[in-house]
């Protein structure tokens, strides 16, 4: 499927240009995302910058770690889907427990248009948290959940997530500092990081390094604890959803 335009090309000598070492670094974190603790503490923060400097797509949070998600490709992956019945079945099948995720109306966009684009959107919203950025989900809570919005959609964890604490991420945290020194400062200190520029900003970049899309916020998916999903693709989602939610509901 060359086309005419291939051979247009082709026959006037044109040539892509060639791609600068800071494109060449995020063309290497797209294709592995955990090549980037193969690379050296200069090469991090050159492919740092060079993810910075690029332009927000509109719908997307203004933030380093949106870009960064955005760069590896993980913004793009979409959730599963299934209708009420079809949810249920597949949940049981694994045993998975439900958890439950809301948004309110924010800056003219309505909490239920937030829920559309995480179920069909071309890419997930990075939302910021201390614990990371990503979506926010209340496990086996649909009452915790709504005290962040009425608009609530439920989903569980497929067998697309890979699972990491907290604690474990601190750890992974100090090592990254250690190794990659000016590259960590770099996020830490950023303005556009996420959420008040701690070093927490750092939790999804190294858990992504480390092949993980999933943060477990308390070490556990007891009622109530929080988890953080980084790829809509961990997640399966009902088609169903609540605009009505509130704290002090039953789980639905």
């Amino acid at each position: 499927m060359g086309g005419r335009g291939s051979n247009m090309r082709a026959s006037h000598g044109m040539r892509t240009a060639a791609q600068t070492p800071g494109q060449a670094l995020v063309a290497r974190l797209r294709a592995d995302p955990t090549a980037l603790l193969q690379m050296t503490d200069s090469e991090a923060l050159t492919a740092f910058q060079e993810i910075d400097a690029r332009p927000i797509g509109q719908g997307e949070n203004d933030t380093f770690v949106q870009r960064y998600m955005d760069a590896i490709g993980w913004s793009e992956a979409m959730p599963t889907v299934l209708r009420p019945s079809a949810f249920m079945q597949a949940r049981q099948a694994i045993g998975a427990g439900n958890m439950y995720h809301a948004d309110k109306d924010y800056q003219g966009t309505s909490g239920a248009a937030f829920n559309r684009q995480y179920m069909t959107g071309n890419r997930g919203y990075s939302s910021n948290g201390i614990y990371g950025a990503g979506t926010y989900w209340a496990s086996r809570s649909a009452s915790s959940s709504a005290g962040y919005g009425s608009h609530q959609i439920k989903g569980f964890l497929n067998q697309n997530a890979r699972k990491v604490t907290n604690v474990q991420l601190r750890k992974m945290e100090q090592r990254f500092k250690k190794s990659h020194p000016q590259a960590a400062a770099y996020l830490t200190n950023h303005q556009k990081v996420g959420y008040g520029g701690s070093t927490e900003v750092l939790h999804p970049i190294i858990a992504a390094a480390n092949g993980y899309n999933v943060i477990l916020a308390h070490n556990s998916t007891r009622s109530g604890s929080y988890i953080v999903t980084l790829n809509r693709a961990a997640t399966t989602v009902c088609s169903q959803t609540n605009d009505n939610a509130r704290v002090g509901m039953r789980n639905w």
